[in-house]
């Protein structure tokens, strides 16, 4: 007989944000060629600085009680090295918005699997710079990468970081004497 796993505390809560938004941060950029990896202790409340030359992008997500928005800061030579495509400042400003998109809608997929269904929409426009991006005094996770030649930082803020995924499933074991299709 197979009980249910069942976890929801806060610890476990942010362990799961945390690892989700740093897995999928990660497979992103692999996915375009650049190596990102998280700096060690980069995961906590808002200390650092993103340097005015970053471009940003935002996402907004929403669930049923709580909201968050998340950023995206990438150094222009890295959005280069990830869309060798791209020529003048408005195709970088697309870039860094779709790469935002991209980077929220692997982080709604995994966290379907914890039961929390978000909504991803899209915030008007990409800012300029990270000097145009005013989030004193809300509540903000962030997240610090390295490349081989400069960071980048994803920020999830206004609530968001006060989910609670739960694991609720039923192993799937196979009982003696049942048959396993591959």
């Amino acid at each position: 007989m197979s009980h249910p796993v069942k976890h929801n505390t806060q610890t476990f809560s942010r362990e799961i944000i945390d690892l989700i938004l740093q897995r999928s941060t990660i497979e992103l950029f692999e996915a375009y060629g650049v190596a990102v990896a998280p700096i060690a202790g980069s995961k906590r409340e808002r200390q650092h600085t993103i340097p005015p030359s970053h471009l940003i992008g935002t996402m907004h997500l929403s669930a049923a009680s709580y909201h968050g928005e998340l950023l995206l800061a990438v150094a222009p030579a890295t959005l280069e090295r990830t869309q060798s495509g791209a020529r003048g400042s408005r195709d970088m400003d697309d870039w860094v918005l779709e790469l935002s998109n991209q980077l929220a809608g692997r982080i709604k997929n995994r966290l379907v699997r914890y039961r929390v269904s978000v909504q991803v929409s899209f915030t008007p426009t990409a800012k300029e710079s990270a000097g145009d991006v005013s989030l004193a005094g809300l509540p903000a996770l962030e997240y610090v990468f390295r490349t081989l030649k400069d960071d980048l930082y994803v920020t999830l803020s206004r609530g968001f970081e006060l989910a609670r995924p739960t694991m609720d499933c039923e192993p799937n074991v196979a009982d003696e004497g049942d048959v396993i299709l591959f």
